[in-house]
């Protein structure tokens, strides 16, 4: 449905910036979505496919190393800033599977994942297909959630910066398609 390898200006990923804000820019002469996080904060990119019932997402992303500390991830049923399931995956390659509810993350799973490493290309993706949800890591299956609590929402891209540093991710391509 959807894809991006961010070689020219993006219609899909939106362009941000401000003091103590996240930001978030195509940089075509290197063919990245960058997201700069702040310490202490999530951000993300959401996509709208609207009249969709389920989709596959899956993207290349690389956590910069001297944000060792941050994490990338893929967002799933994102009904409000508070209320998502979010796949993360630190640098020292944790990854934790969160249903976040009135802004309260809770752990549904962690551990460590295969083969991620800050300052490499790793690829992140999560599958929905209206019953359960399917989050990977370098196309392993790390986490699976049937019957999620949360209804159908957008699904998208995060930086975490849970730290004392910013954390810097960038995205070399998106692409976004109906599941096998």
């Amino acid at each position: 449905w959807l894809n991006d390898d961010f070689s020219a200006p993006s219609a899909l990923a939106e362009e941000r910036s401000g003091a103590g804000q996240v930001a978030s820019s195509v940089l075509v002469d290197r063919g990245v979505y960058r997201m700069q996080t702040p310490p202490g904060q999530l951000g993300w990119t959401l996509f709208d496919l609207a009249q969709t019932t389920s989709y596959h997402l899956e993207t290349s992303a690389m956590l910069a190393a001297p944000s060792a500390g941050g994490a990338a991830g893929v967002i799933a049923r994102f009904g409000g800033s508070g209320n998502f399931y979010l796949l993360s995956v630190d640098g020292s390659g944790a990854s934790s599977v969160q249903l976040w509810l009135g802004g309260t993350p809770y752990t549904v799973q962690s551990s460590a994942a295969p083969a991620f490493a800050a300052g490499q290309a790793n690829r992140l993706a999560v599958e929905d297909d209206g019953v359960r949800l399917r989050f990977y890591v370098n196309q392993v299956l790390v986490a699976e959630v049937l019957n999620p609590q949360l209804p159908f929402g957008r699904p998208g891209i995060a930086a975490i910066a849970a730290g004392a540093q910013e954390a810097v991710v960038d995205y070399d391509w998106i692409a976004i398609y109906r599941p096998q």
